[in-house]
């Protein structure tokens, strides 16, 4: 339990989602508590700006029945504030400030600008590095600052945006490989920038180097079929190469069962002796050419917790 004598809101999260719990504010002693479904979640806990207290979250909270957390002491923190620009003076709202305590495992806090650029956070003492995240769609790439010292309250100097710069993609190699995924593949443009990101079919292919004109890649999991490949550059459009890799069936079909219970959905399929499985989802047999990741498993078992939530009507699955 947080004991803390403030108001503070936890905002829970799972599988990628996140969930606003309403009336989870601590009570005068400092306790809250808040109703989730079973699951593994990431709790927040944030309390009133101007305590000088900075926000903590608590990852990985397994709740399968009622649930006592051990306590949690907020550490002391200091106001860090600061502008964001373009190339020039205009301020770019909505972009996200992202702190990184350096040499520790503590969690990126994050601090909004609002509509004259300005934003400000409650940090712990520490060495930062600062990643500024323009909003979707605003066409400026992001920025990263190493190096930022808090040992009080803190006003950065401003953060200016330069323009995104969009990639080209001119191929790839191989053109095809198995849908269990894992194997390495290398594509070839002109723009790529540090951070690029790849897709295939939707599927994040992991970058293992990266130079301007080449990335190579590793092979994600994904449905049979041909997809489309993109890259992606900070901040910017993506570069599309339509169709351009196929993933082919395994010599050997999954046999894949599904059942029901209550709004879960359990999948069961036969083993092929492979040390991981990746489970797929997609609201119809169509979006599997761009499916979601459900999740992986080491065994031949998995339950999509709240599967049938968010399906009205048919409802596409596949193992690799």
């Amino acid at each position: 339990m947080v004991r803390r004598k403030s108001s503070q809101r936890g905002p829970a999260r799972t599988y990628g989602q996140v969930v606003f719990t309403p009336g989870d504010n601590t009570d005068a002693l400092g306790f809250f508590h808040v109703t989730v479904p079973p699951g593994i979640w990431d709790l927040r806990l944030s309390p009133p700006v101007n305590d000088n207290l900075p926000s903590v979250r608590l990852d990985d909270v397994t709740v399968v029945a009622d649930t006592f957390l051990p306590d949690t002491v907020l550490p002391a923190g200091f106001r860090v504030e600061g502008q964001i620009y373009d190339a020039g003076v205009t301020p770019v709202p909505g972009t996200e400030a992202v702190f990184l305590r350096n040499g520790t495992n503590w969690t990126a806090q994050g601090s909004i600008a609002d509509l004259s650029g300005r934003f400000q956070t409650i940090l712990p003492g520490g060495n930062y590095t600062v990643v500024f995240a323009p909003p979707a769609g605003s066409g400026l790439a992001p920025l990263t600052r190493e190096g930022t010292v808090v040992t009080n309250d803190l006003v950065l100097a401003d953060a200016h945006l330069a323009p995104a710069q969009t990639a080209s993609l001119f191929g790839m190699a191989p053109g095809s490989g198995t849908a269990a995924g894992g194997a390495s593949i290398d594509l070839s443009g002109t723009g790529f920038v540090p951070g690029a990101r790849v897709f295939l079919g939707g599927v994040e292919a992991p970058v293992t180097s990266l130079s301007s004109t080449s990335i190579t890649a590793i092979l994600p999991p994904h449905p049979p079929g041909p997809v489309d490949v993109a890259v992606v550059n900070p901040g910017s459009a993506a570069a599309v190469l339509a169709d351009g890799f196929t993933f082919l069936r395994r010599p050997t079909d999954i046999d894949l069962r599904v059942a029901r219970s209550g709004e879960d959905l359990v999948l069961t399929w036969t083993p092929t002796g492979q040390p991981t499985y990746t489970i797929f989802r997609a609201g119809s047999a169509a979006g599997l050419r761009d499916p979601l990741v459900a999740g992986t498993t080491g065994t031949t078992t998995f339950t999509i917790v709240g599967g049938m939530h968010p399906f009205a009507g048919t409802l596409a699955l596949d193992v690799e």
